[in-house]
C-alpha cells in the first residue's frame, strides 16, 4: 500500500502517480492535494512532476508497431519507454514513484463500454441514497456474471432509474417500491490481456499493484464547472489512435465510450490521397495552422511542393485538397460520436458545450467542424483553475494533457473515498451516513 505521509515538496500528505499509456506518447504526472488547500469540496491540486515518453515507432505504411487503437501488442518496448516517462518525472518532482499510489489509463479493443440494468427494492418504500449503493453492487456483479469475458469492471456510471412515476435521473427520497437502475459499466473483456498489462506496469514500477481507470470517463475530470454539469456537456478527445466521449452531468458520468479512430487516420488519408510517404504526410498534418493562414490571405500560396510516394520528384499539391481530405476525416469522427450518442439516446440531453481535446484540438478549424457536426457550441478544453504546478506549468494549458490531468482528479477520488470507507468502518459508521459521504465526495468533484 502506499504510503502516508508528509514530503519535502510542497506537503501533500497522499501523493499519486497517473500513467496514460497513449497510442503516440506516455504520460505521466505525480502529484496530490496541496497542503493549503482550503476549500475541501474542490480542493487545489498540486503536480509536483511530469514525464513523457515516446510509446510507438512506425513501420514504412504509417502502421504503428507497439500500439494500435490504444490495445498494446509489444510489452517490451512500451515497458521501458513507461520507465522512461517515469524516471523523467521523479527527477522533475524529486520524488520516488514507489512513496505513491498508482494508476493507469487504459483504452482500446479489450476495454467495452456496456449498458446494465439493476432492480431494488426499497426497505422503507422510500428510496435511500443505500438502496442505490446497493443496485450498483448489483450492477457490478452482472457485469462479471453475465457479459462474456468480463473480469474486471473498471467504471460504473448511473444513467437513469425508473420507477412507478417514469423515468427520473434522481430518485433520492422518492415514494417508491421498486427502482430499477440503469448503469454503463467500463469492463476488461479479455482476461490475458489484463494480467499482461498488470505484469507490464508492474515491471516497470518495481512490483506495483496498479488500480486501472479507463480514459473515455477521464476527460470531463480534469474541468470543474459546475454551470456545464448541470447543462450536461459533453466532452470527446481525440487521440492518435482513438477518439473517447463522454457525457458529464451534475451526479457525474451518463455516458461514455471510444471509436477506433484518431489523428493517424488522418495521416493515413493523406498518405493514400495524394501518394506521399507517411513522413509528408505528418510533416503535413503538423503544418496545417501554416497551410490554413496562406488559404485565408488573398496573396498566399494555394499550392504546396510534396515529395512523390517512394521517390525523390516533388508535384504541386492544391491547399485546398489537403484541407478537403483532412476536415472530412474530422466531421467522421464527429459523426461517429454522435452516432453512438443517438443510439444510446442521450443526445438530445446535451444542453452545454462540446469541450475538445487531445491531439485533434490542435487541428485548425476544429471547433467550427464540431458545432456544425453536433450542433451544439464547441471550445478546446482546459483543465480547471484549482490545478497547480511546482515546476513549468505550461501543459496544464495544453489540450494534450486533459486526460492524464483527470485521471489525477479522478485517482484523488477514488482513494478518498477508499479511505473514507476504511475509516468509517472502523470507528463503525452507519451505512447510510458512508454512502451519503461517498455520494458527497462524488457529486462535489
Amino acid at each position: 500500500m502506499p504510503n502516508d505521509k508528509n514530503t519535502d515538496a510542497g506537503g501533500t500528505s497522499e501523493l499519486f502517480t497517473v500513467i496514460e499509456i497513449g497510442t503516440e506518447t506516455i504520460k505521466v504526472l505525480i502529484g496530490g492535494i496541496a497542503s493549503d488547500a482550503e476549500d475541501e469540496d474542490c480542493p487545489r491540486i498540486c503536480i509536483y512532476g511530469m514525464g513523457k515518453a515516446v510509446s510507438n515507432n512506425m513501420d514504412d505504411s504509417n502502421i504503428p508497431l507497439h500500439i494500435r487503437k490504444g490495445e498494446i501488442f509489444n510489452i517490451d518496448p512500451i515497458r521501458k519507454q513507461i520507465e522512461l516517462a517515469i524516471h523523467e518525472a521523479e527527477v522533475d518532482s524529486g520524488m520516488d514513484v514507489r512513496d505513491t499510489n498508482l494508476y493507469v489509463g487504459v483504452a482500446g479493443q479489450f476495454v467495452r463500454a456496456e449498458n446494465v440494468e439493476a432492480a431494488v427494492s426499497a426497505k422503507n418504500k422510500q428510496i435511500t441514497q443505500e438502496d442505490l449503493l446497493r443496485a450498483q453492487k448489483i450492477g457490478i456483479e452482472k457485469c462479471v456474471s453475465e457479459i462474456d469475458g468480463a473480469n474486471e469492471v473498471l467504471h460504473l456510471c448511473m444513467r437513469y432509474f425508473k420507477t412507478e412515476q417514469g423515468i427520473t435521473y434522481d430518485v433520492s427520497n422518492q415514494l417508491s417500491r421498486n427502482v430499477h437502475a440503469y448503469m454503463k459499466a467500463a469492463i476488461f473483456t479479455n482476461k490475458p490481456r489484463y494480467y499482461t498489462i498488470k505484469r507490464m506496469i508492474q515491471d516497470a514500477t518495481d512490483g506495483m499493484a496498479p488500480v486501472f481507470l479507463y480514459t473515455a470517463t477521464v476527460p470531463t475530470y480534469a474541468r470543474n464547472d459546475v454551470n456545464e454539469r448541470e447543462k450536461r456537456s459533453l466532452s470527446i478527445d481525440i487521440g492518435a489512435g482513438l477518439t473517447l466521449y463522454s457525457l458529464n452531468s451534475m451526479p457525474g458520468l451518463i455516458e461514455f465510450g471510444h471509436i477506433p479512430v484518431g489523428c493517424n487516420h488522418i495521416e493515413n488519408d493523406l498518405m493514400l490521397g495524394l501518394e506521399i510517404d507517411w513522413e509528408v504526410a505528418q510533416h503535413l498534418v503538423h503544418s496545417l495552422d501554416s497551410i490554413y493562414a496562406e488559404l485565408a490571405s488573398e496573396e498566399g500560396k494555394r499550392t504546396v511542393r510534396l515529395r512523390h510516394k517512394g521517390g525523390q520528384k516533388e508535384r504541386e499539391v492544391p491547399m485546398a485538397s489537403i484541407v478537403a481530405i483532412v476536415e472530412a476525416r474530422v466531421e467522421e469522427i464527429f459523426q461517429l460520436v454522435k452516432r453512438r450518442l443517438m443510439d444510446s439516446d442521450v443526445f438530445d440531453m446535451i444542453h452545454g458545450k462540446v469541450f475538445v481535446s487531445g491531439g485533434g484540438a490542435m487541428l485548425p478549424n476544429v471547433c467550427s467542424i464540431a458545432s456544425r457536426v453536433l450542433e451544439l457550441p464547441a471550445e478546446i478544453a482546459k483543465a480547471g483553475s484549482e490545478y497547480q504546478c511546482t515546476t513549468g506549468g505550461d501543459f496544464l494549458e495544453d489540450p494534450r494533457w486533459i486526460v492524464p490531468l483527470g485521471m489525477m482528479r479522478m485517482a484523488i477520488t477514488d482513494n478518498q473515498i477508499k479511505k473514507l470507507l476504511r475509516n468509517d468502518k472502523s470507528s463503525g459508521g452507519s451505512t447510510l451516513d458512508i454512502v451519503g459521504k461517498i455520494f458527497k465526495i462524488m457529486t462535489n468533484w
